[in-house]
This record gives structure tokens, sequence and C-alpha cells, in this order.
């Protein structure tokens, strides 16, 4: 019998699983779908009590290089976290069969959904739209997803997208079973894949077209009665028009496959959201009729009709029962606002909300729930009173809005509601109905006669609704509206160059427009602190753009923001930032993000106490930020007051579970309060279920004063974007273990690094610090204290409370390699009297500094008074 006979023999012994089952902690309900891929079964999580998919894979899968492949390819799968991507949960082995659990999409296959025949031409282009932002999302991670087909998208009951299997498809081809080639995965390669050629993110969106001209068309571009002549078919044949097959698919949309499905991977998209953008732009309405571009003028409009008409509804509203004092002290939350149109239009209603949500938030008398946390609601089923309790509010503007494009000129229905959540009743509603024409014009109308009529509720001295128009450049807003879903995102790279490149195209195109200038110089500044591009160049064209926002417009609270965050984040210069930052608070008495830009600067300089009230006000604000309420307890950390931190972390726990960092300073908690490594050990093994420990490099601080193995440690570390970081950290254990030779070795790889840093930053502080600890492991004394003094020389603690705090750290390490411990214990003690890091109870653990212990000096500083007797 040959191997392949057998492993198909093994494969069909596979028996599937009854209910009650249990696949390690998994309990089987039932048995959703058998294949060449194994087996999936929707199953019960016990301990989480949530209903989970379970993709079982064949018994062949045994092999330890194939087990490897797939437990790799799960974690980098894991990692990932996006609406149109299904989260993988957990992977494991099952009788020597591996299987990982993900999250439990109610709906069907799109390969079930083509069964019924062809899609709509909408239907077909919003299922693209939602792969390409998974897509993305894969992409983004460094990953390709390899396997992307009809039967790895599922549509929920809702009409959202999910890809599955991303990350998992080396694993797959291995295990492909020779089924009929039609019907399998070879349909949807690209050509370089057949070929062997290496495989790219541009293999994915070839996939992309083939799967987006089956739903055109209900049949593949490419066909073969056999293998060898699909495979042929793929790589010589163009397909069938796309025109002859439907006459009624717009040229734009045919423009779009026929470029996704380009032989040459060079002539392809090279990106997803390039294709998001074609299909966003060009977008059809199937009941045209006819192929039609997307009018980008109208969308703009009906946006910006959309913010003013819901802000002139909530202040129009007939309050005259309420008293202004019980109205100041209200909280609103502008939810995300519905289409009744096409679904890409959503992203314009996103532009609503946000418009919205700025302009509410520079009125004194009302505080306004900040964007971050309202965007989640987007799609959401809940209802008004659990989404009010949820933000801590009372009052929710929703909205619905309609493009009437059949009529000339094109007109837009706007209906809008102001609603009580806690009594789920509706204080005000109505529907409004405009011409659209020039949208700037008519904004100032209407702003105007709101300003008006807001003179009835406001206190004296608080701020109105803006009149001025931001742009009379339709384009150029367009396109600052794109900046904004970029750098809002996330932090990423990519998102924030592309936003840049956004706002860039918005200011070439109206020189005058103002916000989109300070918006621009937020991108740069972003750029130049993360250390994406950390080049004098960055920094000078964030103070340009910052500058030339407020030469335009003075009072721009954007302008003064943009300014605040140029001197926080490029120049170091907090006492500026923090008047910046106060300045445009004045003018935008609710905005989050700025009680939260005043409080990290205050965290840096002091006042700590002030900095704790400011990022409480922020995260009132901004009330579903698992990140500002980290702030808060992390800030109260630092005060040492531990419980008041214990608070707000478990409160970040319950919205980000998933999230290491918070597991990890949790535990820190319980070394630095009173050295409780038990408890630490518990806190850490209960996030270890829920998030990927090893993700934080805090996490390998902490790990050798509870892990006494540092071997454990060494072989759990990740490798993560701090690459130096990484190889001081393994040179330190390796130092703790009395193998020196191999510190050495990695204190060299990172002296390598950062080196070449220290060139070309001279002036940055970390790097020193960095390079004096890499000398420190090669037991180099003179260049290790020069780099640890130059460091603290440029980043003093009364300079910056927090930064600050490590560079003197790392300055302690080096005495105590070279037994300089007077000196190593003066700056202990020194730290142990200032807000920080350091406790008694942790210099106990702290495995670095035992060759302090034996010091005369040792028990007064850690508070042992029955030594000091």
């Amino acid at each position: 019998m040959t191997g392949k006979s057998e492993e198909r023999s093994e494969r069909h012994r596979s028996v599937p699983l009854n209910a009650g089952t249990m696949i390690g902690r998994y309990r089987v309900v039932r048995l959703v779908g058998v294949g060449g891929m194994g087996e999936v079964y929707q199953v019960e999580d016990p301990e989480l009590q949530r209903t989970v998919a379970i993709k079982l894979l064949p018994p062949a899968s045994r092999t330890h290089e194939t087990r490897a492949q797939f437990q790799n390819e799960a974690r980098a799968a894991a990692a990932l976290s996006h609406p149109n991507l299904v989260t993988v949960y957990d992977f494991g082995e099952y009788q020597g069969r591996p299987f990982f659990a993900m999250e439990y999409v109610d709906g069907e296959s799109l390969r079930e959904r083509l069964a019924r025949g062809p899609l709509a031409i909408d239907d077909a282009v919003d299922i693209t739209l939602q792969i390409c932002r998974g897509l993305e999302a894969v992409h983004r991670a460094a990953m390709t997803h390899r396997d992307l087909k009809p039967s790895n998208v599922m549509i929920d009951r809702a009409g959202r997208v999910r890809i599955l299997d991303f990350g998992l498809a080396t694993v797959k081809k291995e295990q492909a079973a020779p089924d009929d080639p039609r019907s399998g995965t070879l349909s949807y390669m690209s050509p370089e894949q057949l070929s062997e050629a290496e495989v790219t993110p541009r293999s994915d969106l070839w996939s992309l077209g083939v799967v987006l001209y089956e739903m055109l068309t209900g049949r593949r571009p490419f066909e073969g009665d056999y293998e060898a002549s699909l495979v042929y078919s793929i790589v010589n044949d163009a397909p069938k028009s796309l025109c002859a097959l439907r006459p009624e698919i717009p040229e734009e949309v045919q423009n779009v496959v026929n470029r996704l499905l380009e032989k040459d991977p060079s002539a392809r998209y090279q990106q997803a959201d390039k294709v998001m953008a074609d299909l966003g732009e060009k977008r059809p309405r199937e009941s045209d009729g006819a192929p039609a571009t997307r009018p980008r003028r109208r969308q703009i409009i009906g946006v910006a009709i959309l913010a003013l008409l819901v802000i002139v509804t909530i202040w129009l509203t007939p309050w005259n029962n309420r008293d202004a004092e019980r109205v100041s002290r209200q909280t609103l939350a502008v939810l995300p606002m519905s289409n009744l149109g096409a679904p890409d239009d959503q992203y314009f209603a996103d532009g609503v909300m946000d418009a919205i949500t700025t302009d509410l938030a520079r009125l004194g008398g009302i505080a306004v729930i900040s964007r971050a946390s309202v965007i989640e609601y987007r799609d959401s089923r809940k209802g008004v009173r659990q989404i009010g309790s949820e933000l801590g509010c009372q009052l929710l503007v929703t909205g619905t809005v309609y493009w009437d494009k059949n009529v000339s000129p094109n007109r837009v229905r706007v209906h809008a509601s102001l609603i009580d959540a806690p009594s789920d009743t509706h204080l005000w509603a109505d529907s409004y109905e405009g011409v659209l024409s020039d949208i700037f014009d008519l904004q100032s109308r209407i702003a105007r006669d709101v300003a008006t009529e807001l003179q009835l509720v406001l206190h004296e001295g608080q701020q109105q609704v803006p009149t001025e128009r931001p742009t009379s450049n339709l384009e150029a807003y367009d396109f600052y509206l794109r900046g904004n879903e970029y750098f809002n995102r996330s932090w990423d790279e990519p998102d924030i160059e592309i936003a840049a490149n956004m706002y860039e195209r918005a200011v070439a195109l109206d020189p005058e427009f103002a916000v989109a200038w300070a918006m621009l110089s937020r991108a740069h500044a972003s750029m130049y602190w993360e250390y994406y591009d950390h080049s004098d160049q960055r920094k000078e064209l964030a103070r340009q753009a910052a500058e030339r926002a407020l030469a335009l417009s003075p009072e721009l609270p954007e302008g003064h923001l943009a300014l605040g965050y140029y001197y926080y984040h490029c120049e170091g210069e907090y006492a500026r930032a923090l008047e910046a930052f106060q300045l445009a608070l004045t003018r935008c008495p609710n905005n989050a993000e700025l009680y939260n830009a005043i409080a990290a600067v205050q965290r840096r300089i002091g006042p700590m106490e002030q900095a704790a009230v400011n990022f409480m006000h922020a995260a009132e604000l901004d009330p579903r930020s698992h990140l500002k309420l980290f702030d808060i307890g992390l800030t109260f950390s630092l005060m040492r007051r531990y419980e008041q931190a214990d608070v707000y972390l478990d409160k970040v726990i319950a919205l980000a579970p998933d999230w290491p960092l918070v597991h990890v300073y949790k535990a820190w908690i319980e070394i630095f309060r009173d050295g409780n490594v038990a408890r630490a050990r518990e806190i850490l093994a209960e996030g270890a279920k829920h998030a990927d420990m090893a993700r934080s490099q805090y996490y390998w601080w902490l790990e050798r004063v509870v892990e006494p193995d540092y071997d454990a440690t060494l072989r759990s570390m990740k490798i993560g974007s701090d690459t130096a970081m990484y190889y001081l950290h393994r040179a330190q254990l390796n130092r703790l273990l009395g193998r020196y030779e191999i510190e050495k070795q990695y204190a060299d790889s990172a002296r390598v690094i950062v080196e070449e840093k220290v060139k070309r930053y001279p002036d940055n502080a970390r790097f020193h610090s960095y390079l004096g600890r890499a000398y420190a492991g090669l037991r180099m004394k003179e260049p290790a204290f020069a780099h640890g003094q130059r460091a603290m020389e440029l980043l003093p603690t009364s300079r910056d409370a927090f930064d600050a705090l490590f560079i003197a750290l790392d300055m302690i390490e080096i005495c105590v390699v070279f037994e300089e411990y007077d000196r190593a214990i003066d700056l202990l003690q020194f730290l142990l009297s200032i807000p920080g890091f350091v406790s008694p109870s942790y210099l106990k653990l702290e495995p670095v500094w035992k060759p302090l212990h034996s010091h005369p000096r040792w028990p007064e500083l850690v508070g042992d008074t029955a030594a000091v007797r």
C-alpha cells in the first residue's frame, strides 16, 4: 500500500465524536461538518460559559513537524483580533489529533450561500469589503492567509463576515485530502502558489478576486476537467468577461476583479485597503439598474447635514420644563449612525458621529462620551438601557440617513432621536429632508441658528457650536475623513503612515484646511514618538503642521492639541505641552483625550495626585477604554496606593481580559505591596487562560521574581519589536544562572543594535541606558558607567518622573555588576523616596539585587528593623 493510500485509509477511520465527549475542557454539543480537513464541532466551554467551535484536524496530522507548525500558526492566529476574523481562543491535542478552538459563528458559510446562486451586486461588494478589512488585519500582522475560499468565509445572521483559518493554510496544505480539485483549494490558488514561488499578501488578493468573481456570476473564473487542466487555466487563461456573463455589473466593479486576477503579482493590487478604496469610491446600487460611480460629493454632503441636523435636534428639543442646572449635569453619548442606503456608507456615518461628538464636546453644559467608547456599539443588538448603563450616561442620540439618488436634485432624508436611556423613552424625534447643495454654506446657516437657540440654555461663558466651515473643498474633506479612519484604527505604523498621507492630500487640495493641518501634525508626531521615524525631518514636519493649523485658526482646539503633542512627543518640553493642552481644554471642556494628555504630562512632572484626578475625568468621558482605566491604576500604583490601583485594574480585566499587561501588572502589585509571590502566581495563571503573558516584556521582568526556574523563563520569552531589550534580558538571566560567556554573547548582540541607535540619536536617554547595560554584560566598566551616567543626565527624574525611573534602575544594575554597592544603595534609597516602581517588598525579592543583601545598609533600606537592631 502506498503512503498516500495509507494516509487516506487512516483518515477514513476517523469516527465523528458523540455529544458529551470532552475535547480537553470543551464538551461536544454537535457535529457541524466533516471534510478532508477534519471535523468541526459546536462545543461548550464550561469554564467561560460560552459556545465555541472546535476544528479537529485529521488523524494523519500526527508528525512532530506538522504539530509544531500547527502550534506556531495557531499562536500567530490567536494574536489577531478583528471584527472580520474568527477569533482563535485555544489550541491543543485530542488523542494525538491537533485541534483549535475558535469563535462560534451562528450563520452560514459563503460556500453554502453560493449554493443558492449568484449574489446581488450590492451583497457581493459588501462581503468583499468585509473580507478586505479582515485581510488587512492579517497582512498588518505580517501573515498571509494562503487559503481564502468561500468555505473559509462565514456570514452570521446579522450579515457580518468572518474569515476562518487565517494563518493555518500551511498546515492545511500538508493535510489536504486528494479530493476533486475542482471543488477544493486549488481553484482559488494564485499562479505563484501553483509554481511554488514566494507567497505574499498579493496571493490572498488573487484568491479574493476568484471569490468575488464567483459571487457575481455563480461560477469560478478558471475551470478544468482534471487537476493539470485547471492549473494550466489558472496560469495561462483569461477568465470569461464578467460583462458577458452578467451585463448589469458596473464597469468599475469589473475593473477591480480584473486587477485582482492579474497573473503578474506586481500588476495586481498590492494591499487590501486599495481594493476597499476602489470599491468604496465606486460602489453601485444594484437598484440603479446601470453602472454608476458613487457620488462622493453627495455622501459627504449627506454626512455633514446629518451631523448638523442631529445637533439641531438635540438642542432644539422642547426642554422648557427642565432647568439649565439639571441639563448641565447630564451625560450624553452619540451612537454610531445607521445607514438605510448602501452598506459602505457606514464609513461616512462614522464621520457623522465624530462631527457631532466633537461639536458637542465644546459645550460646557453637558458631558459627552468620547468616540472610542461608543464606536463598539456599531451594529450592536444591545438595548438602550444596557448601553446607557455601560456608558454611564442618561441621554443617547441615534440617527438614520438615506440618500435618494434617483431624483434631481438629489435629496437626503434624516431621522434623529434623543432618548432617555434609563427609561428607554424617546424625548424627541423628527425627520428632515433637504436638497443636497453646497453643504458648507448650509452648515454655516444652520449652525448660526443653533447658536442663537443655545443662548436659552447655556450658561454665560460656555462654548457655542462652531459656525465656521472647515473647508470649501469637498474632496479635501473626504481625504480628511479617510485620514481620521486610519488614525483612529490603531497605533500601528501602517495605519499612522496612511493617515498622514491622507491628511497631506487634504491640505494639498485646500492649504487653508486648519483641522487637517492639526491632524497631520499629530500623525507626524506619532510616527516620531513611536520610533517608526525618529528623524529630525519628521519632527520638523510635526512642528510646521501644528503651527500652520494655529496660524489659520488661532482658537482651534485641535490646533492647540496638536501643538501640545508636538512638545510632548517630539521635544519632551512637558511644561509647554501642558500649557497647550490646558488652553485647548478651555475651548473643548468635554474632550477625554485632552484630560488624558494633561494627566500623562502631570504624571511625568507632577503633581501625581492631580494626574490621577485627570485620568479619572478622561475615563468618565471614555468609560469603555481599558487603556484609560489602566492609566488610573498605574498612577495609583506609582503613588504606592495599591488597593486603589487594584480596583481599576479589575475593571480593565473585565473590559480587556485578553490584554496581557493588565494581568502582569496586577501580579506586580502583589510583589510591590507585600511580596506575595503565591498570589502573584495565581493572578498570572488566571490571566494565562485569556492572554499570552509572554507578549509583554514586563512579564519577563516579573518572571525572574516569581519563577525560580530561569531556564523556563528563557524558553517562554518571545522576541518583539524591542530587540535590544530582548537580548539584554536574556543576558541578565544567564548572568543570574552563572553562565557568563552566554551572557556576553547576548550582551554583545544588544550592543551591536544599540550602538547604531546611539549614533543616530545621540541625545536619546533610553538608548544610552541600554548601551550601558550591554557594556556591563561585556564587563566593560568605563563605557558602561559613561553611558549609564549620560542617560541619567539626559533624563533626570526632576524632568521626567516616569521614564527616568527605568533609566535609574538600569544604572543601579550597572553598579551591582561592577560591585559599586554604595552607589547602588544610594540610588535605590532615592527611588524609595519618590513615586515609582520600587518598594521594600520588591527589593527583597529581586534577584538582581541579591549581591546587596550582605551590605551593612541593606536592612535599613528594606525596613528590616530586627536586622538593624
